[in-house]
């Protein structure tokens, strides 16, 4: 027989393993950056407005040769959640893009295994020697830490991707100059080839 003291020892030892074992396998939110206020309201024809932006950009173009596209943070929002809305299992939830201080300042909430955080990416669009984007990430929160490498490929992944299956068609036949952002807007100068 279990003397009462050892009884409550091993009581105690048991519901602190079944707490542990409930925590595990709940999701962990680690909390993190939050966006700027107030969020980025996204108009319903988002990728509509984008599409006019750039068909004006190239009519343009036919006069001068060179081309001269204006990207705002609802058109890009609205690219954005377009595109990670038809993804089955997104990178990034609930995602939100600003265009501040030079990059695109990405802000969300990403799943790493049984780890909630919300995030904040930094993208610095630029114009390699090809005339072509790239955009390269300085860098990446996840929670209150550092992201992961593997989240930070994920993500230069995922924009590589909506740039060039997005506008990437489009700027066939022209070269990118120049990529400027500041107050809210994105200007991409390119030449025709």
């Amino acid at each position: 027989m279990i003397q009462p003291q050892r009884r409550a020892q091993f009581v105690f030892i048991i519901l602190g393993a079944c707490l542990i074992l409930a925590t595990l396998a709940c999701q962990l939110q680690l909390g993190g950056p939050r966006p700027p206020s107030p969020p980025v309201e996204i108009p319903p024809d988002a990728s509509t407005l984008l599409e006019q932006a750039w068909s004006s950009a190239v009519d343009a173009a036919g006069q001068t040769g060179e081309i001269t596209l204006t990207v705002d943070e609802p058109q890009l929002n609205g690219l954005v959640q377009e595109k990670l809305e038809a993804e089955v299992n997104p990178t990034i939830l609930q995602p939100q893009v600003f265009l501040r201080q030079g990059q695109i300042q990405l802000y969300g909430i990403s799943t790493q295994g049984p780890v909630r955080a919300r995030i904040h990416v930094s993208i610095q669009p630029e114009v390699n020697a090809d005339g072509q984007l790239e955009f390269e990430i300085p860098s990446a929160e996840f929670g209150p830490f550092p992201a992961p490498q593997a989240l930070k490929e994920a993500v230069s992944r995922s924009i590589n991707e909506l740039f060039t299956g997005t506008v990437g068609p489009l700027a066939i036949g022209f070269r990118v100059n120049s990529v400027d952002i500041s107050d809210g807007r994105m200007a991409i100068v390119a030449t025709i080839r």
